[in-house]
């Protein structure tokens, strides 16, 4: 008896051992990919884009975990004009990160951007399905950006669904009243539209009265 409780002992402090040095081990890690990361920081600071880009690559590749990596890798390419750059980021992120609402919605933006629109609603989608099971302060742009997509490819009732969408997460969102107002000025809804532009207007989007004045007057 006094054997095993000897050797079950001696298991246990061997476990414990090897969980604080696995500990160690990922506390180093994570710090030279902060390393590499701030290294980028002091690249993109001068200038020098296509190094900060490495540098961040080279974050990632150590640490896929950590969000401000990609983001500083994006806006280094978005700093390069690296359209594509931006968008292969994006991808990495939701590959390494899939249960990250926001990666989603960055990809979309950039697939946007980029006019690739089908893709963008996709990715919106993910998204929002996404912050059921993380909530973000950032859902209503989920459906306002969603809604811009339909906008672009002229499917104006599903634009002013999604716009409808972000307002009931957040009413007063102004670009979600202008942007609807136009979907429903091209369907034909000249009241909706108006009484959209004057919402926008009272929360704060002032080229609303400009709409108002040529449209509604």
């Amino acid at each position: 008896m006094h054997y095993f409780l000897s050797l079950l002992i001696t298991l246990l402090t061997s476990l414990a051992v090897y969980a604080q040095q696995n500990e160690e081990e990922e506390v180093i890690i994570n710090n030279e990919a902060n390393g590499i990361n701030n290294q980028g920081y002091e690249a993109m600071e001068q200038g020098d884009y296509e190094r900060a880009k490495e540098l961040f690559r080279q974050a990632i590749a150590i640490d896929s975990s950590a969000v401000i990596y990609y983001e500083n890798l994006a806006l280094a390419c978005q700093q390069s004009e690296d359209q594509a750059g931006v968008i292969q980021c994006y991808q990495l992120a939701k590959q390494n990160l899939p249960n990250n609402p926001t990666m989603f919605y960055y990809s979309g933006d950039a697939l946007q951007n980029a006019e690739r629109y089908e893709e963008a609603i996709r990715d919106y989608d993910q998204a929002i399905a996404l912050s059921n099971l993380e909530p973000t302060d950032l859902l209503h742009f989920f459906y306002f950006n969603r809604g811009n997509a339909y906008l672009k490819l002229k499917d104006f009732q599903t634009a002013v669904d999604n716009y409808g969408q972000a307002l009931e997460v957040f009413p007063q969102h102004a670009a979600s009243y202008a942007n609807r107002g136009m979907a429903r000025y091209n369907l034909k809804d000249k009241k909706g539209a108006c009484t959209d532009w004057q919402q926008a207007y009272d929360n704060g989007y002032e080229p609303a009265a400009s709409y108002q004045q040529k449209y509604c007057e």
